[in-house]
């Protein structure tokens, strides 16, 4: 789908100016407040991505399909409780 969505756009281009993006107010006219991150902090959320991120995926692609597999070929009933 990202190759049509390039292909399309390329060949049909909106020519689109962002005047209408650049004119929103940004929080009633302030400034957004800077943030102080140390790198403690980013550790500590490097750390939390892997560790879910790994744990999801381990959970997705082996665990998943391993306990689908004493079920057998699926039923209709079944693939519906699935």
């Amino acid at each position: 789908s990202g190759l049509i969505t390039t292909v399309m756009s390329l060949m049909n281009p909106d020519n689109y100016d962002f005047v209408a993006t650049r004119s929103i107010q940004l929080l009633d006219g302030q400034e957004l407040p800077e943030i102080q991150e140390t790198d403690a902090e980013l550790k500590d959320a490097k750390k939390w991505i892997v560790r879910f991120g790994v744990g999801f995926t381990v959970l997705i692609v082996i665990v998943w399909p391993v306990l689908s597999l004493p079920a057998g070929v699926f039923s209709e009933s079944y693939f519906s409780f699935w």
